[in-house]
C-alpha cells in the first residue's frame, strides 16, 4: 500500500531478523507491537492493522487468537494527512480521498501506459491528464485516462536505451 497507493519507497530492510516471539494467547496486533523492528516500522504498520479482521489467506475474522480484533487505528501519510480508522473499508475510503493518493494513482497508471516510470520531460503531459481529472468531483480516472492516451508523452515515446525505430 505504501508504495503502490502514495508512492513512497519503503526503508531499507535493517540486518536483525525476528526472533521466536511467543504467540500463545496473543493477536497479531499484538505481537507486531512488540516487535523491535516496529520504531522502524511506525510509518505502515498502523495502516496494516486496518486488515485484522482478514486471516492470512484473506478469510473475514471477527476473533484472533481467541481474542476480538481490533481493526482500528491512526495512520499518517506521507505528506502528514492523519487518517483514523475502524477497519479496512475505513482506511480506503480516506485514502481515496486525498489528493496525495490521487498524485500516485495517476503516476502508477503512468507508469503501465508508457512502460516506464516519467521523467522530466512528461510533467506538461502528466499535469493536463491529473488537472482534467481533479476538475471531475471525485476525481475521474476515465477523464485521466483519456488525457494520458491523447498526451505527447504517450504518442510521442523517445526510444529506450538501446532501441531502434
Amino acid at each position: 500500500m505504501y508504495t503502490k497507493l502514495l508512492c513512497v519507497p519503503l526503508p531499507p530492510v535493517g540486518n536483525g531478523g525476528i526472533a521466536d516471539i511467543p504467540s500463545v494467547g496473543r493477536t497479531t496486533r499484538q505481537i507486531l507491537e512488540s516487535l523491535s523492528c516496529a520504531p522502524c516500522h511506525t510509518r505502515f504498520i498502523p495502516a496494516g492493522f486496518a486488515f485484522e479482521n482478514y486471516d492470512g489467506i484473506g478469510r473475514f475474522r471477527t476473533t484472533d487468537n481467541g481474542q476480538p480484533v481490533d481493526a482500528s487505528g491512526t495512520f499518517v501519510t506521507p505528506l502528514g494527512s492523519t487518517l483514523t480508522f475502524a477497519n479496512a473499508i475505513d482506511l480506503m475510503r480516506q485514502l481515496a480521498a486525498l489528493p496525495e493518493t490521487a498524485v500516485c494513482t495517476e503516476r502508477q497508471w503512468t507508469g503501465y501506459l508508457l512502460g516506464r516510470m516519467e521523467d522530466r520531460a512528461d510533467l506538461g503531459s502528466l499535469e493536463s491528464a491529473y488537472q482534467k481529472a481533479a476538475a471531475t468531483p471525485g476525481f475521474s480516472l476515465r477523464d485521466m485516462l483519456t488525457s494520458l492516451v491523447a498526451s505527447k508523452a504517450y504518442l510521442w515515446r523517445r526510444p529506450a536505451p538501446g532501441e531502434s525505430l
